[in-house]
This record gives C-alpha cells, structure tokens and sequence, in this order.
C-alpha cells in the first residue's frame, strides 16, 4: 500500500488493488502453443546439430549457438509466467496502474483509454486489455502484452503513460470492472 500511494496524484484516491489469480504455465490456449514451441525447438536443435556433425567449420561453437537460442525459446514461457505472478494492478479515480516485476510503473488515464476489451477464452480467468494499440493482437500475446505495456518511446517527458496494458486474470475482476464502467471506460468482450 505504501509503494502505490507515492504513485498516486494529490487528488487521487485509491479504488481497488490486486494481482493476478493463481495459474499455471500450460493453461487454456498456452498449452498446446508453449508445449509445440518447445517440441520443434528440441527437435529443430537435434537435427541441426546432426546435420553439422560432419561439418568442421560448424563446430562446437555452432552447436552452442544452436543450444543457446533454444534455451532462450524454451525459457521464454517460464520467465513470462513468473513476471507475470509478480505484477500488481490498482485503480485510482483517475486511472488504471500496473507494477510490473521489476518495479517500473504504468498507468492509463480513463479518459485515454480508447479501446477496452474482457478476454475470457483465452485463460481460465478475464483478461483485460486497455487500449486500441493492443487490442487487436492481444488474443494472440496475452501474456507478452501483459509483461510489456504499450508506450511510446518518443514520448519522454511522460514516463510511465501507456497507450496500453493488460491486466492478466486480476483477483476481483468483477469489481474492477465495475469500477472502470463508473468512471467512463466503456468495455467490449473478444
């Protein structure tokens, strides 16, 4: 509590906090994405590897590359489980905040918010994605969507405005969907 209240305005009160509901790394959809991802990664390294074991001037440093870019694929899901167990989300009266895991905030003001959509087949929980730059594609990135708000990078005297986020499977997602359509944010289902 005290972390957000020095990220509040002078005339903003906190509203709701939360983080996401328990879930597990092959749910819903991500199940047969990540299990796949990880198959052809294994399979594609295996046969790189046979192919170039008679090749000299692909040697061990090859086959560390290779072994290399598929610890970075088959890690990937896992790291953006773990971030994503460590974000907290907030409403204020004024706006939606999220921390993310390695403590940088981002926030959208509700009258910014131009797009917002309940995504409820992708998980086992609601999702809810802020913001027209997301989503359109957010059905296929949730969780890396969800890992990395949407800003504008040559917008540098706003630090922390998004132009979109996700809120992935907070605990409560009723109220705080209440709570965004009494402050005027209209919202949609995917």
């Amino acid at each position: 509590m005290r972390e957000v209240s020095r990220k509040l305005r002078q005339d903003e009160s906190l509203l709701w906090e939360s983080a996401p509901e328990s879930f597990s790394l092959l749910e819903g959809k991500f199940c047969g994405r990540i299990l796949a991802q990880w198959i052809c990664t294994i399979l594609f390294s295996f046969w790189l590897c046979y192919v170039e074991r008679n090749r000299p001037e692909f040697g061990v440093g090859m086959k560390l590359l290779v072994a290399g870019v598929a610890a970075v694929i088959i890690l990937a899901p896992i790291m953006e489980h773990y971030n994503l167990k460590k974000q907290k989300y907030y409403l204020t009266d004024q706006r939606a905040l999220v921390r993310t895991v390695d403590g940088s905030w981002y926030y959208m003001d509700y009258t910014d918010i131009d797009e917002c959509t309940v995504i409820r087949d992708v998980t086992r929980g609601a999702c809810i994605a802020m913001g027209s730059t997301i989503t359109g594609e957010v059905n296929r990135q949730l969780r890396w969507q969800a890992c990395h708000p949407k800003i504008d990078l040559q917008e540098t005297d706003r630090r922390g405005e998004s132009l979109g986020i996700v809120f992935y499977q907070p605990e409560g997602v009723e109220k705080m969907i209440r709570i965004m359509k009494d402050h005027g944010v209209e919202m949609s289902a995917a």
